[in-house]
């Protein structure tokens, strides 16, 4: 039975299905007609999550309270309960685990894990209809203590499992990214290519006027490409943790309309209202000024590159407070 209560924790598809069979193997292993498992709940009251032999609804409206009757002194205090018979035992009130217990004799055990306790099992009505003794205590508590370790590593399992995923999506997204990123640099790489081959190509044929247009637009683009490029390698080193920062005063007004400067013949291309609204007397924040800078720039990027014709682009700055916090 142990062993494969312990087999069943990597061989369940969920937790549920999982407390249900630890709960089939020990009803079927130990020869008892009732059985439970009960877990807390997140606010904290204990619920049976898995059971065998219950009286119909009670499954659905056991909640004890951490303390409260049997369950709840066991899960509180972590010390198993061996009751002979449970009305004329005194210890605890019925009550608390109203219809939990159908039959005099019961065995109630903590699910001790590593650092708390998890949970409670229990058991009455022994099919041979002798009370719980010692020894079955004593057997049941091993049960418990596997069963525990099932319940926990599946836990940890399902938790590394969740976390695999969440790894391969950010290897997703950082995948895109860089292809996101490869398309951005051909753009104005391409330009200045194009623009050097003619120069080369056609020198003679090329005004005056022509060649400083030409220059320019290597120009732009070169600059382009530089702020794509500082951009990656600052995003490369934040998420390596490698990224040095250089706290100033920084005036959140004179960088956003700073960066706004540069998109402005692509927001009057593109028809898009553009409407400034900045605080007066917003106070300086204490931030690395370059680091700052590329924030509001990458956001303003993006609302005008995804932005339609005619549509809007509004710039704010407020001071605010969160949670209390200026």
């Amino acid at each position: 039975l142990l062993r494969e209560v312990g087999e069943t924790a990597s061989g369940e598809a969920d937790l549920q299905s999982l407390l249900d069979r630890i709960i089939s193997m020990i009803v079927e292993a130990v020869g008892v007609q009732t059985a439970s498992l009960m877990l807390p709940a997140k606010d904290g009251n204990l619920r049976i999550s898995a059971a065998h032999g219950m009286p119909a609804g009670i499954r659905e409206k056991a909640v004890i309270k951490p303390g409260e009757g049997v369950s709840g002194h066991v899960y509180a205090s972590g010390k198993p309960v061996l009751l002979s018979d449970i009305n004329d035992d005194g210890r605890f009130s019925p009550s608390g685990d109203e219809g939990q217990y159908s039959t005099s004799s019961a065995l109630s055990l903590p699910l001790k894990g590593r650092e708390r306790v998890i949970g409670v099992l229990n058991v009455n009505n022994k099919e041979d209809g002798s009370p719980f003794s010692a020894h079955d205590q004593h057997l049941l508590a091993t049960i418990a203590h596997q069963a525990t370790l099932a319940i926990e590593n599946f836990t940890l399992v399902n938790q590394l499992r969740n976390k695999a995923r969440e790894l391969e999506a950010l290897n997703s997204a950082r995948s895109r990214l860089v292809c996101n990123l490869s398309h951005e640099l051909k753009t104005p790489l391409t330009s200045v290519l194009g623009f050097s081959d003619l120069l080369q190509t056609h020198r003679a044929q090329i005004g005056e006027a022509e060649l400083d247009d030409y220059l320019q637009k290597i120009s732009d683009s070169s600059l382009q490409m530089e702020k794509l490029i500082s951009g990656m390698l600052l995003l490369f080193s934040l998420d390596s943790g490698t990224a040095r920062w250089v706290p100033e005063s920084v005036s959140v007004a004179d960088v956003c309309r700073g960066e706004i400067g540069p998109y402005q013949e692509q927001i009057a291309r593109m028809r898009l209202n553009l409407e400034i609204d900045i605080e007066d007397n917003l106070p300086d924040l204490q931030a690395d000024r370059e680091k700052f800078r590329l924030l509001v720039s990458a956001l303003i990027d993006n609302a005008v590159k995804f932005n339609e014709p005619g549509g809007w682009l509004y710039v704010q700055a407020q001071a605010r407070k969160d949670q209390g916090v200026d």
